[in-house]
């Protein structure tokens, strides 16, 4: 067959990837697959044996209906390049093209004025472009993430994941569309208890016998009251 037409990427993030491509215009006989490969470039010389510094070279053989292919466990900010190609009998002609994961041109700005309310809602505002949201939690100041949601829209609702009100947890999201990921937003961090006892409910019985307890422990401060409620009904009066 002849050579590919194009090969895109889209919805980038840190550790994955989408591609989609065109078969070839001349085909001269039956597709019968496609073949891809991919590999990453080292990003300095090491003699490690580490993820982040090894090469790596993945194939592929594809179905020829399939068009569209999501690719994940890739590294962060790293190099890859690329190369497809149509097969009948044999193989033709690959189209190469190369990409580096992380936050891309165009990709949607990150998520900005984060704040959880009383009702233990997670907030924020974003740029327009953002398609969905990604969220992340750490409890030991941020050296570690988990990922906890995608949601389509702020405000996330935190009741759900049962979390302990005795822990600080930091948070971060990230915004999404199909250019890509953004970079992640700057860290929140909150602890649940705050809302608990700065903000407590007043039970009515508790304030009366509080006031009780006072004005016996203070009789001067009770006659004075008195004194004043007096002058005040014989003014009305």
């Amino acid at each position: 067959p002849g050579p590919m037409d194009q090969l895109t990427f889209s919805y980038v993030t840190f550790t994955s990837l989408q591609i989609e491509w065109q078969a070839p215009k001349s085909l001269n006989g039956i597709l019968r697959s496609y073949e891809l490969t991919y590999d990453n470039h080292l990003s300095f010389p090491s003699l490690m044996n580490t993820s982040s510094t090894r090469v790596k070279t993945i194939k592929q053989l594809l179905s020829p209906n399939i068009t569209l292919l999501r690719i994940d466990e890739l590294d962060s900010y790293q190099s890859y390049e690329f190369s497809l190609c149509a097969c009948t009998i044999q193989c033709g002609p690959c189209i190469h093209k190369s990409i580096q994961t992380g936050p891309q041109k165009l990709a949607p700005l990150p998520p900005f004025d984060l704040f959880i309310n009383k009702r233990s809602e997670l907030i924020w505002k974003s740029s327009i472009k953002s398609e969905y949201y990604l969220v992340e939690l750490s409890h030991d100041h941020g050296h570690t993430w988990k990922f906890i949601d995608q949601t389509f829209k702020s405000p996330l609702n935190l009741a759900k994941f049962q979390l302990n009100d005795s822990i600080e947890y930091y948070f971060r999201i990230y915004s999404v569309n199909r250019i890509g990921i953004s970079e992640p937003s700057q860290i929140y961090r909150h602890n649940f208890t705050i809302f608990s006892t700065s903000f407590p409910l007043i039970n009515p019985l508790q304030f009366v016998s509080n006031i009780f307890t006072f004005t016996r422990t203070n009789p001067l401060f009770f006659y004075i009251i008195l004194g004043l409620v007096l002058l005040l009904i014989f003014m009305v009066i």
